[in-house]
C-alpha cells in the first residue's frame, strides 16, 4: 500500500483528523487520541486492539472489558 493510499484510510475514519507533532510527523487522530503514527513517508506505526470490536488496550485505556 502507498504512503497516500494509507494516511487517506486513515483521516477517512469516522471523526478522524490530521495533526503534527512536530514538523512533518504526521498523525491521525479520532477524539484527540492518535491512533496512527504516519511520519513523513519514511516509516508509521498504528494502534489497534486485540479485535475489530475492542479498542487498544494500552496503559492509557482504564476501561474494564
Amino acid at each position: 500500500m502507498e504512503y497516500d493510499a494509507v494516511v487517506y484510510y486513515c483521516l477517512d475514519k469516522p471523526g478522524a483528523g490530521p495533526d503534527e507533532l512536530r514538523p512533518g510527523d504526521l498523525v491521525a487522530k479520532v477524539g484527540g487520541k492518535i491512533f496512527a503514527f504516519l511520519g513523513s513517508g519514511d516509516a508509521m506505526g498504528v494502534k489497534c486492539g486485540a479485535t475489530r470490536t475492542r479498542p487498544g488496550s494500552g496503559s492509557s485505556d482504564t476501561r474494564r472489558q
